[in-house]
Order: structure tokens, then sequence, then C-alpha cells
């Protein structure tokens, strides 16, 4: 495989970039594929708790598998329930995980994205996504783990991915696993992404 250009991502914006070009991130794509949950009725504070809950989520389990870190070396409140449910997961699982939080990019659709986590889940390589809201949308979550397979994939051929799951993890300190089949999601995402990139040119 030819050497790709870097990937550049504004963390402040949540922008991704290649080439001084932006590419559009899969979270912008679902949004306007139209199926993003409507979080319009829900106040402010309660928003801004959840996003802050999954922020410091994600970042504990990329720094526990990173660094090495305890996952609960620095107990927060907002995030202890999903901390736990995450050791649970991966005591009963035995999950292997490869790598968290890596940004990848196509050159063959133009898009961006930061995959949560790759691993070894029942003995196949699974593309998993962390979830850590009240509910989980799961035609949305369809086209995001489909999209970071795609990434996976195209920047990884020799290591395909071979199941796509969302790990929701609950402030009770439960988790599910979300198998994510449909056969469809990909397909759905570019068509999304196509129609975006035509009504910004």
């Amino acid at each position: 495989m030819s050497e790709r250009s870097p990937l550049w991502f504004d963390r402040k914006n949540h922008a991704y970039w290649v080439d001084g070009v932006r590419l559009p991130g899969v979270t912008r794509v679902i949004a306007h594929a139209g199926v993003s949950t409507d979080y319009s009725m829900i106040d402010t504070g309660t928003m801004d708790g959840a996003r802050n809950r999954g922020n410091i989520v994600h970042e504990i389990i990329h720094k526990h598998h990173a660094e090495g870190t305890t996952l609960r070396a620095h107990t927060h409140k907002q995030a202890d329930g999903c901390l736990r449910a995450y050791e649970k997961f991966l005591a009963e699982t035995s999950y292997r995980v490869e790598w968290t939080e890596r940004q990848l990019y196509s050159t063959l659709f133009w898009y961006a994205g930061t995959i949560d986590n790759r691993g070894w889940l029942f003995g196949e390589r699974t593309i998993l996504d962390v979830k850590t809201s009240h509910d989980v949308n799961q035609p949305a979550v369809e086209l995001q783990t489909a999209s970071y397979a795609w990434l996976n994939d195209e920047n990884y051929p020799e290591e395909k991915h071979e199941r796509r799951v969302c790990l929701h993890l609950m402030k009770t300190g439960r988790y599910r696993l979300l198998r994510c089949d449909d056969p469809m999601a990909l397909d759905k995402f570019v068509e999304a992404l196509k129609s975006m990139q035509e009504e910004l040119q």
C-alpha cells in the first residue's frame, strides 16, 4: 500500500484535515443521513453532563490499554458506573484489545473517523464502538460501525474485521453487547456521504 498523507485532527472544532482539505467526519455524515438521535428536548446541563461522562470514559479506557493505567485509579462520580461495566465486560468476555482511539481516513470515499476500539472478541477481530448514553440508537450505530469497519479494512487490508459490535456501558455498572449486522449499513453511509459532498460543492 502506498504511503498516505498524514491525517490531522482539529480537536477544538472536531474536524479532520488531509493536505489542507477538510474531510467529512463520520458523525457529520450520520447526522446528514437523518438517523442521529434528536436531543433537542433535553436540557443543556444534562447534555453537557452526558457528553462529559462519555469523554472521560473514552479517555480512561484509552489510557488503560495504551499506558497500563488502572481503570478506576481516579474515581470520577460521573464515569465510575460505566468503568465498572467496562471492567466487567473485560472479565467476562476476555476481550483482547489491539488498539484504541485510532484516527483513520478513506482515500476511496474521502471521509475520516476515530475508531474507539479494535480487538478480539469471542475469537473474531472486532470493531468495537463504546457508548455511555442512556440508550443506544441502533440505526445510527449500524452506520457508524460500518464506516469504521471500512476505514479499518482499507487501511489494514491484511487485518480485516470479522464483526461489528456496540458496547453499551451503563451508569449502573452493567453492560450490553449489541451486534451490528445490517448488510446494507455501509451502502447507506456512503449514500449519505455522497449526498453531503454534492451539497458542499
